[in-house]
């Protein structure tokens, strides 16, 4: 992670979200009795993960929503991508221990006494760990390029495309754990969670892009749409 110059706010808020982010996983970890050790820090982190990501994600649609400034990057938005980041990346690095004795490698490849012509896991266990792997590593890569070093660098065109590649990240994660609902046959509760925060996601960016579009329509008709509307 790259933070420069952070100011006093930012520095709060990460003290809150890294606090907030322990609290919740310990608390997970002590409560739950179904799950390995592993377990229990993989599940707690993933969903964590999963709701800075919505957050994230959902405060651009909601500027728009409530006629305020979208900028091309806000210190709020990029503090919830960065917590989403950890913990994306914290739960990769656990969850590739709960099975096969840590030996990770067998979450991409086929075990020896099950040998395939492509040794490859190309089954929904290997394509759900392809998916997970591949949001984690380009969530790292938008977290060391969430800096003002990196915009100026990149341009403020450029860096928001890199940026936008969270959408995908967006796709990505759900089926990663809708998947892993299945493989592991999860208890309701997590699934509801699941889709209720899928479902605020969808919502949150579908409505943003609606308005989003009426607004932009109006400008072109030499409307301001911040008065009228």
């Amino acid at each position: 992670m790259i933070i420069s110059h952070m100011s006093k706010a930012r520095m709060i808020r990460h003290t809150v979200f890294g606090i907030t982010s322990a609290v919740v996983i310990i608390a997970f970890y002590r409560s739950s009795t179904e799950f390995t050790d592993m377990g229990k820090l993989s599940i707690s982190s993933a969903y964590l993960g999963l709701v800075t990501l919505v957050i994230a994600l959902a405060i651009g649609p909601l500027n728009i929503l409530l006629g305020k400034p979208n900028p091309v990057s806000s210190y709020l938005r990029r503090d919830f991508g960065i917590w989403s980041a950890i913990l994306a990346l914290f739960h990769t690095i656990v969850g590739l221990q709960v099975h096969f004795g840590g030996k990770f490698w067998f979450y991409f490849m086929y075990l020896p006494d099950h040998p395939h012509l492509i040794p490859l896991r190309h089954d929904p266990f290997g394509i759900t760990n392809y998916l997970g792997l591949a949001s984690a590593l380009l969530m790292l890569i938008l977290m060391l390029i969430s800096n003002n070093k990196s915009i100026r660098k990149l341009t403020a065109k450029r860096w928001k495309s890199w940026q936008r590649s969270a959408y995908l990240v967006a796709i990505m994660v759900p089926l990663h754990a809708v998947i892993y609902q299945f493989l592991e046959n999860r208890i309701p509760g997590f699934c509801i969670l699941l889709a209720t925060l899928i479902l605020a996601m969808l919502v949150m960016q579908y409505t943003g892009f609606i308005r989003f579009k009426k607004l932009k329509q109006k400008k072109l008709a030499g409307v301001n749409p911040l008065i009228n509307g």
